[in-house]
Parts: C-alpha cells; sequence; structure tokens
C-alpha cells in the first residue's frame, strides 16, 4: 500500500509535459533543432498535419513556453512537406529549408516536388527566392541548411529522379537575391 500511495504521490507531482507540436492530436515528426548563441534559447522546426496534410512550423522557446513563429511555411497548402533543415543566424534568427510534394504519385512511392528556403525577420518570414530544385518533375529531398559568415544560406539536398531510379546531390549558396550553385559538378 505504501509502494502504491508512493507511486500515485509521484506521479501527481511530475510536471506536466509540454509539447512543441500545435495539436496533441495531430501527427507530428522530423524535427530539427537549433541552440541559440549567447543565450539558454531553443528554436526547433518540424512537421505536423494539418487537415491531412504534413506542413513545416518552428517555435522558440521563451524560458517559458513554445513561440510559434508564424504560421506553416508551406508554399501550396495541398502538398505535404516531408523534411525540414534549420540553422540560426548572428542574431538567432532562424533560416529554414523545406520540401514540397504532391500528393499525386501515380504509383510511385511519392509525388514530385520542390526545396524551398525562408528567414524569419523577427516579424514574418521571407521566402528566399522560388525553389532551387534543378528537374521539374524530380522530388527534392532531405535538404542540409549551413550559414556562411555573412548570414546567407548554403544547402545541400538531394532529388530523387522523375523516373525514381537514381538520387542526385546538388550544392547551392544564397547570394542576397537568388540561389547559386556552388559549381556545376556538384
Amino acid at each position: 500500500v505504501a509502494l502504491t500511495l508512493l507511486t500515485v504521490t509521484a506521479l501527481a507531482a511530475a510536471p506536466p509535459v509540454t509539447l512543441v507540436n500545435n495539436d496533441p492530436a495531430a501527427d507530428a515528426r522530423k524535427p530539427a533543432i537549433a541552440l541559440e548563441r549567447g543565450t539558454s534559447g531553443v528554436v526547433v522546426a518540424w512537421l505536423e498535419t494539418v487537415g491531412g496534410v504534413y506542413h513545416a512550423f518552428v517555435k522558440r522557446w521563451d524560458g517559458k513556453a513554445w513561440v510559434r513563429l508564424g504560421g506553416a511555411l508551406n508554399r501550396d497548402k495541398s502538398f505535404n512537406s516531408f523534411d525540414v533543415a534549420l540553422d540560426l543566424d548572428k542574431q538567432n534568427r532562424p533560416v529554414v529549408a523545406w520540401t514540397e510534394r504532391s500528393n499525386i504519385s501515380n504509383g510511385k512511392i511519392s509525388g514530385p516536388g520542390k526545396l524551398y528556403a525562408a528567414r524569419w525577420n523577427g516579424k514574418a518570414w521571407q521566402q528566399l527566392g522560388d525553389s532551387p530544385s534543378k528537374r521539374p518533375s524530380s522530388a527534392s529531398d532531405l535538404p542540409v541548411i549551413k550559414l556562411d559568415p555573412n548570414g546567407n544560406p548554403v544547402m545541400a539536398w538531394n532529388e530523387l529522379s522523375p523516373d525514381f531510379n537514381g538520387n542526385s546531390v546538388f550544392v547551392d549558396r544564397w547570394d542576397g537575391a537568388r540561389w547559386l550553385e556552388v559549381d556545376r559538378g556538384s
């Protein structure tokens, strides 16, 4: 009886769980995390279902609660986000890359899609140009993002060929106005 009472007391004293995702009943997956420089702040990006479609979101821990940074990042709200990557600039503002894919797959594992990136300006997400994806009918996948000393993102990702028989890896750099290939052979 003492063990049972102790267990119930310990469970009652445990702090509540703090979820990052927006809807505790929705499926959330594939988190990316970054630690703020000079603070104890944390920024996380993840994918979460809204109306049956995965959307990319970002939140920052303010020391007491998770604060959402804008709304869903998806450009096409009917396309699923599949992957998300995250880095922080010198002012701890997030830069995020994510992929979106069509739900029409014609019997394949996934439909075609693109890679996108955006920067948080402190109030809203600013899109970084159009998609740097290389092939219109390929499926961009698995982005990795790092910021150069000037705060401009460099991204690597792979694209599954339109016939879904092979992947290629690409690397592009944002020059402040557009995406440029790091080299023609990447």
